[in-house]
């Protein structure tokens, strides 16, 4: 099965959108207004191809046409991620994740790996006018068996549990790949799955050994134990959105000295103890005025803003638009 739009800038639907998620997963649905099933929701080049069992390809060169959130819960999977341009704003399992071209204020390409082991709920806000030139790549355990015979070094170093994740460091040779994959020669035919399956092939493969060469100071090498702390500590405050919660009451729930779990947070996620949890709860309130069930005052307080213009400056500073502009639909 495959969605396959990058012979020419095209149109993506909502329809199309719809298509293309049943290969990574079900109950896919467009939760913003701005695009209808059959209304258009992307320009640019598309792909999302499921080359052979268990392993997928998502490539895409686009901008973003509206404000939109979807969502699909995807299957379990290892998905390594290469952003060449652009950010993308996700959650998984109700768990935030954001990854960007520009990660901790370091401009070109990141790459990331994410591990499922159970189906979970992935949800994507991206903002209008937005483009983004990316490449995922989803493969089964058993799948990733064939071409890597001992995984479990590559397990290892993800801590080899659910929702793990590290970040990889994109070596011009995987760059190269990626643009490939983006920008094929044209081949006719099954000269051009062979292509592209070869570069996908190649991309993994060299995403695997920019894991392993990942520097010290960053998530690949991060030891198991205290990648677990991390993910722990997210667990903790992901349970509590609306409590005030101290670094040391969160330090001790996971046993870890408060400088301790700022350094290990910041490794893991590139961002303070603190900005995870404002970005979290301002995600939080977008959803509550996207939905329509909630009025600006609420969502400042979901937010944890007693002031609703102190909570309108942060939104409009983190999304593009006021609160107000989502929910009443004015952003098209």
């Amino acid at each position: 099965m495959r969605i396959d739009l990058h012979d020419r800038p095209d149109v993506v639907r909502g329809s199309d959108l719809e298509q293309a998620a049943q290969i990574v997963g079900t109950h896919f649905r467009i939760r913003s207004p701005g695009a209808a099933h059959d209304g258009e929701a992307l320009t640019g080049q598309y792909r999302l191809i499921d080359l052979r069992p268990g392993l997928v390809v998502h490539a895409t060169d686009t901008v973003e046409l509206h404000d939109l959130t979807t969502e699909v819960v995807q299957r379990p999977g290892l998905t390594c991620s290469l952003i060449l341009e652009g950010d993308i704003d996700f959650e998984l399992g109700g768990r935030h994740f954001a990854l960007s071209a520009n990660r901790k204020g370091k401009p070109g390409p990141c790459g990331q790996f994410l591990l499922r082991e159970q189906p979970e709920l992935f949800v994507r806000r991206s903002r209008r006018g937005m483009h983004v030139r990316k490449v995922n790549i989803t493969v089964t355990l058993d799948y990733l068996k064939t071409i890597v015979p001992d995984v479990k070094p590559l397990l290892q170093a993800l801590a080899g549990t659910h929702m793990a994740h590290a970040y990889w460091e994109p070596s011009a040779h995987a760059i190269a790949l990626a643009e490939q994959i983006l920008h094929p020669p044209g081949l006719p035919g099954d000269l051009d799955r062979l292509h592209l399956e070869n570069r996908v092939t190649g991309l993994l493969l060299e995403s695997f050994t920019g894991l392993a060469e990942f520097g010290p100071e960053d998530t690949a090498t991060i030891h198991p134990r205290d990648r677990r702390r991390v993910e722990a500590a997210c667990d903790y405050l992901d349970a509590r959105p609306g409590d005030h919660v101290t670094l040391e009451e969160v330090a001790r729930e996971v046993g870890a000295s408060v400088s301790t779990l700022q350094r290990l947070f910041h490794t893991v996620h590139g961002t303070s103890v603190y900005d995870y949890v404002r970005e979290r709860k301002l995600l939080k309130a977008r959803f509550a005025l996207e939905v329509g069930d909630a009025s600006v005052s609420a969502a400042a307080h979901i937010a944890g803003y007693a002031s609703p213009a102190n909570f309108a400056t942060a939104f409009k500073r983190r999304f593009g638009l006021s609160p107000s502009e989502l929910r009443s639909g004015q952003v098209r």
